[in-house]
């Protein structure tokens, strides 16, 4: 399967700081078609991955599309959970992540990666799915929620499963599922 991402060609072996305004200048430029076996080599040498973005200017108004859909896991905060855990849990919801890596942070941080086999054009729908994975893992870092959000790379990979899909992603304008993320939350979860 092939996914539209904008990646930047920069690799890095720490997390950026100094560089941020350099790749957000790059990345909104940059889009491409990769394989996910070339994302997950990105993700694990230090490229930073983001949406889709107009007129080279990455912001939420100028998104024009997203196929991965991130969520970290900073294990801080009285907010943690093991890789083992988010899989199970992503199993019990019928979601499979392509890939987990860990990130450039201490803390023993990992990120998971979901992708969509159709580019999401439609920023509602995309962030119908977003807050149906927050929902689903209220564990993780808020940070990657925006449809402007960049991600970057890491320095290992932790898990891959290159034929994972968000099967539901497709026609989520359609049927969704009530299901419950947390005792007390719901939400109508679109896959």
């Amino acid at each position: 399967m092939e996914i539209t991402i904008s990646l930047d060609y920069e690799r890095f072996n720490h997390k950026p700081t100094n560089e941020i305004g350099a790749i957000v200048n790059r990345i909104a430029k940059e889009h491409t078609t990769i394989s996910v076996e070339d994302l997950v080599s990105a993700s694990v040498n230090g490229q930073t991955v983001a949406p889709l973005f107009k007129d080279g200017i990455k912001s939420n108004a100028t998104w024009v599309g997203q196929q991965v859909f991130y969520l970290d896991f900073d294990q801080k905060d009285g907010k943690t959970i093991t890789l083992e855990t988010a899989l199970a849990r992503a199993k019990q919801y019928g979601l499979q992540p392509a890939l987990a890596y860990t990130t450039f942070s201490e803390h023993g941080k990992f990120r998971m990666a979901f992708i969509s086999p159709v580019l999401i054009s439609d920023v509602r729908v995309r962030n119908v799915i977003q807050e149906s994975l927050s929902v689903i893992f209220p564990e993780h870092d808020t940070a990657t929620n925006p449809p402007h959000s960049m991600v970057f790379g890491g320095r290992t990979l932790l898990y891959t499963d290159y034929d994972a899909t968000l099967d539901g992603s497709s026609r989520v304008a359609g049927k969704s599922t009530r299901c419950s993320g947390t005792p007390g939350t719901e939400a109508a979860i679109a896959f």
